[in-house]
């Protein structure tokens, strides 16, 4: 995936290991779990506005890992992520679930107005460019189990006991 330039982008340390954190100056572009860095070069001099998303992306996610019920205020530059309105409209949504709950790939298909796209709404979720921050570790089956996290269901259990939904 290419960023629209220039972003800044650095490695923070998650209790459960690396993430790739890179912003410009509009907001997150990506957070990528496990990784520690982009395979292409970065730009020699991000912008001061990336530069200032970037301490502030970090800021939050310490407070996420740090602080019960921190909610995340830093923007997602959602026009840089090059995402279809389908995968648009999914993420989004799955944006506004709060800290601590959960929603099922149906319901969340419900919400987007196509209840019969929970399918596709789990793809699109799997190809989340901003995990953690859009909360895809927050959608689970109908069931209650654990589905498809991108990052290793080791991961998306550690996410959903930190926020007290499994104990």
């Amino acid at each position: 995936m290419s960023y629209p330039q220039p972003t800044a982008g650095t490695c923070f340390q998650a209790p459960f290991g690396p993430l790739w954190v890179a912003t410009s100056p509009g907001g997150l572009v990506r957070v990528a779990i496990g990784a520690r860095g982009p395979t292409h070069s970065s730009p020699a001099q991000a912008s001061p506005g990336a530069e200032a998303m970037l301490r502030a992306a970090l800021e939050e996610l310490s407070a996420y890992f740090n602080t019960p019920h921190h909610q995340f205020t830093v923007p997602v530059d959602w026009a840089a992520l090059g995402l279809t309105p389908f995968r648009r409209r999914v993420l989004q949504e799955a944006y506004l679930i709060p800290w601590g709950c959960v929603v099922t790939y149906g319901a969340l298909a419900r919400a987007i107005g196509n209840p019969r796209a929970a399918r596709a709404v789990g793809r699109a979720l799997a190809a989340n460019p901003v995990p953690i921050v859009i909360p895809c570790h927050r959608v689970v089956a109908t069931t209650g189990a654990l589905h498809g996290y991108s990052a290793g269901l080791h991961v998306k259990d550690f996410l959903l006991r930190h926020e007290g939904v499994l104990t």
